[in-house]
């Protein structure tokens, strides 16, 4: 028999490589799984896509498979590389918002955005002049909406400008660092195009309006991605997410004093900082925190939870939203009620002056029941309290049931209700 004999420290060993290539290995998947390719875009591995080879007659996209809502600050940082071909050499990429689906993409010069269906927005990143669509001699950065890429037309935003900080030659091999920052208090787009390490100080190109309403029709929420194509001259054009902040929350509506748990799922590597702010002036440092949140009002409100990940001067966020509904609170004179015998009455707390009764409270009680009284039945999910009460005696009676109030599936504490039923004369 030949028994193999592993010593502990060498068994140690292994268990550390494998636990290392484990985690790794997850973390590689966890970051494609966040993306979905289509057309002719491929994962290469650690959060990279070709979206063209170095091809004729190429299109495809890559977009981030969760739908982001505008009406909250969005930044994003992603390398980008248009390939080395300068001439021949197409067509460009584009950074696209739009709100139909994952699976979009579309053909021919139009760097994958030219004729997209529905609303919406793109910066087109060109290197290929198209005449014919009124592009200049050297590459060139503008936004446009609607997939359209003609210049001066309607759904220009902004235009291209020799003024603007923008290579005249973006395919040059190396990988160029874009960031999208949006910010809907100001209704502010500013887009930075820079270096394979560095982004400019002050933004490549702005644009400033309501984009969810003229550009989306009131719609905030939205995909984002990057497409491109390739016609008869073409390049090898690859995106990388690797610096991309994500996050899932536990729970996305939640009742007062409920405490929600924050997974971190973000695309980072190496040493990063995490920043949480949880909308309620809390915030945290750790990766994966929990917190609890109060609502003292008789409103749901939106606290805006946003993760700032830190990477030496750089930096990426996102921001999502919990609702946090209130609790009913029931006090004072609608605990109280007084009636005759054989007369439904009927109890509707007021929010302010019967306690906190939010907007569509319900209530749930047990049966009514005292000395010399009959009659009384439960009751659930009403918007009051009601019954009809009989006093089989020729004196005052009272009679108590508890009751249990409830709002946006929020039951808050339950509170007894006494009834003075009068006897009949």
């Amino acid at each position: 028999m030949n028994i193999t004999k592993i010593k502990f420290s060498e068994l140690f060993k292994i268990n550390i490589k494998l636990s290392f290539t484990s985690i790794l290995l997850f973390i590689i998947l966890n970051t494609n799984a966040q993306y979905n390719a289509v057309g002719t875009a491929f994962s290469t591995g650690s959060g990279c896509f070709t979206v063209t080879l170095n091809q004729a007659s190429q299109s495809g996209a890559v977009w981030y498979n969760s739908l982001i809502d505008l009406s909250l600050p969005f930044d994003v940082t992603i390398t980008l590389n248009f390939g080395s071909n300068n001439s021949p050499g197409a067509d460009g990429m584009s950074f696209v918002l739009q709100p139909t689906s994952t699976g979009i993409f579309t053909g021919g010069g139009g760097m994958g955005y030219s004729g997209f269906p529905g609303s919406s927005l793109a910066v087109l990143m060109d290197d290929y002049q198209n005449s014919n669509w009124g592009d200049p001699t050297y590459d060139h950065i503008s936004i446009s909406k609607n997939g359209d890429v003609v210049h001066g037309s309607a759904n220009e935003l902004v235009p291209y400008t020799a003024a603007v900080a923008f290579p005249a030659n973006i395919e040059d091999g190396v990988n160029h660092l874009f960031r999208f920052a949006w910010n809907p208090a100001t209704q502010t787009l500013n887009v930075y195009f820079g270096t394979a390490t560095t982004l400019p100080a002050t933004p490549t190109i702005t644009y400033t309006g309501d984009i969810i309403n003229s550009v989306f029709g009131g719609n905030s929420w939205v995909y984002w991605g990057v497409t491109a194509a390739t016609g008869a001259e073409f390049n090898l054009q690859t995106v990388c997410f690797t610096f991309i902040a994500n996050y899932t929350p536990s729970a996305t509506s939640v009742c007062s004093g409920q405490t929600v748990t924050f997974t971190d799922n973000s695309a980072v590597a190496g040493t990063v900082s995490y920043l949480w702010e949880f909308g309620d002036g809390g915030t945290s440092t750790l990766q994966n925190p929990t917190h609890t949140f109060i609502n003292s009002g008789s409103n749901p409100i939106l606290y805006p939870v946003k993760l700032t990940i830190t990477q030496g001067t750089a930096f990426t966020f996102i921001s999502k939203n919990i609702t946090v509904n209130p609790l009913p609170s029931i006090i004072g004179n609608a605990m109280l009620k007084t009636t005759c015998s054989g007369v439904t009455y009927t109890i509707t707390p007021v929010n302010g002056t019967d306690g906190i009764v939010p907007s569509g409270t319900t209530y749930s009680w047990g049966a009514p029941s005292g000395s010399g009284i009959t009659g009384g039945t439960t009751g659930s999910a009403a918007a009051s309290i009601t019954g009809t009460l009989t006093n089989t005696t020729n004196t005052v009676k009272t009679a108590t049931c508890s009751v249990t109030p409830s709002a946006n599936g929020c039951a808050g504490t339950p509170f007894t209700v006494t009834i003075t039923v009068n006897p009949t004369p």
